[in-house]
């Protein structure tokens, strides 16, 4: 049986069903399902998701059945692969991009895909349970199905998530970035050709297949065979119905769009809430008329909590700030981008271990860091015998191994995120932390330890049961009072 969504579900229900949260109660894709995810959020939960009467932002019932948070954490990710928490995104990288497997093609018969097309009349946006969490969204958006277009003269694949605001029955406004190979595509369609660029949007997708779609390829490079790098089988493929049987989909997903976006045209896209938490401004962008819509016949749906999704986009951006770092600075033991600091990114703050052998290699390590990706704005880099992955044991490298007048670096009148509410149009101001001892040899206070023997064999669970230890408030928590 190929790996799908419906494959990730099934199996990941059975082995965590603790987290796996199922609703049957009405939940509306118009600012509820928002609340739900931000309160779910505010409690450090990020559940699986399986809404099973959601409305429409519309007032009416969905026909369709929603699922969010299925790449909601970093354990989720981590699962579908087959790694752990610590080396999801070194395993993401490895086998994206060092175990390739081309992908295969069936026929129209075989493939889950086809069981319903739908074209002319039948064809419907409005339909599918596509939200609008927040409030100054004029429009719902499609937020988890990557788009899939071909490079004119290589013919070669490329697949990327932008959101998708459905402004009519065949309309999705679509929002590319400069430096996106969806949008070098269409740039070259546009004013090279001066033609509609043919493109998909693929909806209900394994996890594996999203994370390759997040991939930083090369121009042009196949998106599909990293997808059967991270699946361990060669990705299905089958060819479109009004785009060309060149034009290849992957036959397992839950529902495919087809059509063409127009030359030299646009509308306008937006306001929309970005990952920094903060609602985006409203631009001039790109469109999409859509032909035909093919699908299982009960298709499932997946949103994506904007802004509250603590994994899937930083780590994607995480493995590629390893790669280039440790390129550099072959001493980099990991990269982390914290999740929750500046959205759901993880750009706000990256943190970066390091076996220190030298002076100088902390400091490279921050300037390669800042420079892998334009939205990266703060880089602490600390020893190896700090947890990246504890915020706290960083904040106190930098209070007690690093002083500003000599460890902070500042970079100034840089190209920054677009969606950064800090900055004036792509300019902006970047910084860097040396939070490392110095090199050996030289001297440096000892930290406060345990001995190795009696860390191992002491448990908490000994003197502190679960369900007491489940009870104790969590002191870095605001506690509500009746005042």
């Amino acid at each position: 049986m190929a790996k799908d969504l419906r494959h990730f579900l099934e199996q990941y229900e059975q082995d965590h069903p603790e987290d796996v949260v199922t609703i049957e109660k009405p939940v509306s894709l118009k600012h509820e399902i928002g609340i739900l995810i931000d309160q779910l959020d505010r409690e450090r939960k990020f559940p699986l998701l399986r809404i099973k009467n959601p409305i429409l932002c519309n007032g009416k019932p969905s026909e369709f059945e929603v699922i969010m948070n299925e790449i909601g954490s970093r354990g989720k990710l981590a699962y579908a692969m087959g790694s752990n928490w610590e080396k999801v995104s070194q395993d993401w990288r490895r086998l994206a991009l060092e175990n390739k497997q081309k992908p295969v093609v069936i026929s129209r018969e075989d493939a889950p895909v086809k069981e319903q097309i739908l074209k002319g009349d039948d064809v419907d946006m409005l339909r599918y349970p596509a939200y609008q969490p927040y409030l100054m969204l004029a429009h719902p958006y499609i937020s988890l199905a990557p788009m899939i277009t071909y490079h004119p003269e290589a013919g070669i694949d490329n697949m990327g998530i932008h959101r998708g605001e459905i402004q009519s029955k065949n309309r999705i406004a679509f929002l590319f970035s400069p430096d996106n190979h969806n949008s070098m595509n269409f740039h070259k369609y546009e004013q090279e050709l001066n033609q509609n660029m043919k493109c998909a949007i693929v909806a209900g997708l394994h996890p594996n297949v999203l994370m390759a779609s997040q991939t930083k390829m090369g121009y042009p490079e196949s998106h599909f065979e990293a997808c059967g790098g991270l699946l361990g089988e060669p990705l299905r493929l089958v060819p479109s119905e009004t785009l060309g049987d060149n034009f290849m989909v992957p036959a397992d997903a839950e529902i495919v769009f087809e059509g063409e976006i127009k030359a030299m045209k646009r509308t306008a896209e937006g306001p929309y809430s970005e990952y920094t938490r903060h609602i985006g401004a409203q631009r001039w962008c790109p469109y999409m008329e859509v032909s035909c819509i093919t699908q299982r016949k009960d298709p499932l749906w997946s949103n994506y909590a904007i802004g509250r999704n603590h994994a899937f986009q930083g780590l994607a951006r995480e493995f590629r700030v390893y790669d280039i770092v440790k390129r550099v600075v072959p001493q980099v033991t990991r990269v982390y981008l914290l999740p929750h600091a500046g959205g759901d990114d993880g750009l706000g703050f990256c943190f970066i271990q390091i076996k220190k052998t030298a002076e100088g290699q902390a400091r490279t390590a921050i300037h390669s860091a800042l420079t892998s990706n334009y939205s990266v704005k703060h880089v602490i880099v600390v020893d190896e015998d700090v947890d990246i992955y504890d915020e706290r044991q960083v904040f106190w490298a930098v209070a007690t191994r690093a002083q500003p007048d000599k460890d902070w670096i500042i970079q100034t009148d840089v190209m920054s995120s677009i969606v950064d509410p800090s900055i004036e149009n792509h300019w902006g101001s970047k910084a860097g932390i040396d939070a490392t001892r110095p090199a050996p040899p030289e001297p440096f206070l000892i930290p406060t330890m345990f001995p190795e023997e009696d860390m191992k064999r002491f448990k908490l669970n000994d003197y502190v049961p679960k369900d007491l230890l489940q009870k104790i408030p969590d002191a870095f928590r605001k506690v509500e009072t009746d005042e």
